[in-house]
């Protein structure tokens, strides 16, 4: 009688097998990871550009509809935008009523920028580290866009403010030493956004009264 034997072979992964899995894991997971870091970054970027829009344009219908400050309805309100050097931040933006007076408008925010009181109505402030990079403004004649922006950014500070009946934007800019810059040729404001990674979005308003969310 024969006896046949049978020989099992218990087959595992080698060392170098192993580490291979390993790294192709770590490359894969690692690329999940920043994909995801960047889509909340761009995306929280994209909700603070939008907030901004809607402030804009909650301004914007206070002031040509049927807001009422003091008992009159001929307030203006606006938004103001006051950069590091100009003695503000690059963290926060202003609601203000131009005017608690009758009839007195300046078209400014007269408040104090830290303690917001007087005409100041509401700070807002930035969430998850976006900042306002930069003010510039938008000349009649030239590119908006074009790589490296032909627009100047050398505004300090912006007040976009509205008054009924009219639906144009009244736009204020001033540089950081505090002097008035003509805007006889500027056509708008942007307001440029930065996320903590880099990502950039602008919010823009024309002095027709448009207001649009642009990648910059």
């Amino acid at each position: 009688m024969s006896h046949i034997s049978s020989t099992k072979f218990k087959k595992g992964f080698t060392l170098i097998e192993l580490v291979v899995s390993i790294g192709i894991m770590g490359v894969i997971l690692t690329t999940v990871l920043t994909s995801q870091s960047n889509y909340t970054s761009g995306s929280a970027l994209r909700q603070i550009a939008d907030d901004i829009s809607l402030s804009l344009r909650q301004a914007q219908v206070y002031g040509i509809s049927v807001s009422q400050l003091s008992g009159t309805f001929d307030s203006g309100y606006g938004i103001e935008f006051r950069m590091p050097n100009a003695g503000g931040d690059n963290s926060s933006y202003v609601l203000f009523a131009d005017g608690k007076s009758p009839g007195v408008q300046n078209w400014v925010n007269d408040s104090s920028w830290s303690t917001c009181d007087g005409e100041c109505l509401q700070k807002t402030t930035l969430t998850r580290n976006n900042v306002i990079k930069e003010l510039c403004y938008i000349p009649l004649v030239g590119h908006e866009q074009d790589g490296t922006p032909s627009y100047p950014c050398t505004i300090g500070h912006a007040y976009i403010t509205f008054l009924r009946p009219a639906t144009e934007a009244h736009i204020s800019l001033y540089d950081n030493s505090g002097s008035q810059i003509s805007i006889n040729e500027i056509k708008g404001v942007r307001i440029r956004l930065m996320s903590p990674d880099g990502g950039l979005k602008s919010v823009v308003v024309y002095t027709t009264g448009q207001i649009s969310v642009q990648d910059a």
